[in-house]
């Protein structure tokens, strides 16, 4: 600890002297402190730019959420009609194979059918003819 103030012209050498000592502690802590300072400042200017990118990456986060929606939309649309298609096409195959067949088993049963008759007919024409 410094002495006390003892008075007379050797005591005022030691009062400046802790006087200069003081002046000197207050300027370094006047130097650590405009150091805290402008440390601040800087982070302060780095936060509000990850503020403005993260606001950024927000936004364009929602836009492609909309945009990914929309596409999947067209997708399912594409998807349907193509669907719709595909079952059309077996439709007209079914019906293109069916459709002959039908009418072939149709003309050969009505075929047959006549032939009967014709059959029945003659045998009828000999039992009452003959």
């Amino acid at each position: 600890m410094a002495a006390p103030y003892q008075g007379g012209p050797s005591g005022g050498a030691g009062e400046i002297n802790r006087v200069q000592e003081v002046q000197l502690q207050v300027e370094e802590v006047q130097g650590v402190m405009r150091e805290n300072v402008s440390q601040m400042l800087s982070n302060y200017e780095k936060a509000e730019v990850l503020e403005d990118k993260a606001a950024s990456l927000t936004e364009e986060s929602k836009k492609f959420y909309k945009r990914s929606n929309q596409v999947k939309k067209n997708m399912c649309m594409k998807n349907a009609k193509m669907n719709a298609l595909i079952a059309f096409i077996v439709v007209v195959i079914l019906l293109v194979i069916i459709v002959p067949v039908v009418v072939h088993a149709t003309s050969t049963a009505a075929a047959a059918e006549s032939a009967k008759e014709a059959a029945g007919d003659a045998n009828a024409t000999e039992s009452t003819g003959g």
